[in-house]
């Protein structure tokens, strides 16, 4: 069963590669994966660290590719 496992497992991690190679391009189908991932751990990251006060702006730093949202959010949290 292992050994049937590898080449899915090979493909998948050769794709993510791909796609960190690729992260600066614009979204494209060699780097979708990659950066969902990235969207995705950033979330969990802000949902962790989560400031405690409303008056606090004290967010995580996003990755590049993930940057004009933090802006966004920032900004609504803010002028909101």
């Amino acid at each position: 069963m292992l050994h049937t496992d590898r080449p899915v497992a090979n493909a998948g991690l050769f794709r993510f590669i791909i796609g960190f190679m690729n992260r600066k391009r614009p979204r494209c189908e060699e780097n979708a994966h990659f950066l969902d991932y990235v969207r995705i751990a950033y979330l969990e990251k802000c949902r962790k660290e989560l400031p405690k006060n409303v008056l606090d702006k004290s967010w995580p730093k996003a990755p590049a590719a993930l940057e004009e949202v933090r802006k966004r959010i920032v900004c609504k949290e803010t002028y909101a």
